[in-house]
């Protein structure tokens, strides 16, 4: 994974203002998303949620943070806290790293109302752990 000029300044910024460093940053329009160690996630969020607030305020966007694991599938759950994973199978299909979902009907049907949110966890996945393609099976 590479990072651009402005990935990284805003990495650093994070990093002025909270205190930790962050993994990797994903830029849009309205918002940027950090991947932040698991041991950091509480000091980047703060009590109360302050240390968030002003890094959203100085940084004039919206702020999502997700927690690094080195298990993609610890990953995946916490990335996922609403949805219950039945079962999670990294394989090979096709010559790619896929990473194969298993959902129940409902689950799926959160999945589909957070389909923002999944894209970003997908990006996610490719870019910190090599893993082109997450599939949704039921």
């Amino acid at each position: 994974m590479k990072l651009g000029i402005e990935e990284i300044r805003y990495i650093n910024a994070l990093q002025n203002i909270a205190g930790v460093h962050a993994r990797d940053c994903i830029i849009s329009d309205k918002r940027i998303t950090f991947l932040v160690s698991d041991q950091q996630i509480s000091k980047a969020i703060g009590k109360n949620g302050a240390t968030i607030k002003i890094v959203k305020k100085k940084m004039g966007k919206e702020v999502e943070l997700f927690e690094y694991n080195k298990d993609v599938k610890k990953f995946m759950e916490r990335a996922m806290n609403r949805i219950k994973i039945d079962r999670m199978d990294l394989v090979e299909m096709e010559g790619k790293n896929t990473l194969k979902i298993a959902l129940n009907s409902e689950n799926r049907r959160k999945l589909m109302q957070n389909s923002g949110r999944f894209r970003k966890v997908k990006e996610i996945v490719e870019r910190n752990y090599n893993i082109p393609v997450v599939k949704v099976t039921g």
